[in-house]
């Protein structure tokens, strides 16, 4: 890895022990106020695309986290999806090995 005017470049062979996603998936959606149950919004669920590390895959969530420190084996800003919220995974970059 280098730097160049303050970015930094990934070597185009960098490779991470957890491949690198962006998981398109369905959010929920919070209101406070009251409102009329005849008035209520039916409208499109809010579709999320996210990036990060797939650290984690079971039946019912995956785990992305945004930072890796592979020295430690330890990894920060993770979101937890459930299964049937998410609409598709792509492969940005392989892993070593898989989850």
């Amino acid at each position: 890895m280098n730097t160049s005017k303050g970015h930094i470049n990934v070597e185009p062979n960098h490779v991470t022990e957890f491949p690198l996603v962006r998981v398109t998936w369905v959010d929920t959606e919070s209101f406070d106020e009251w409102t009329a149950v005849d008035d209520l919004d039916e409208g499109v669920m809010p579709l999320i695309t996210s990036v990060g590390y797939l650290v984690m895959e079971e039946k019912e969530f995956l785990i992305i986290a945004a930072d890796l420190d592979a020295k430690n084996g330890t990894c920060a800003r993770r979101l937890k999806i459930p299964q049937t919220a998410v609409r598709n995974v792509k492969t940005l970059i392989k892993a070593k090995r898989s989850v």
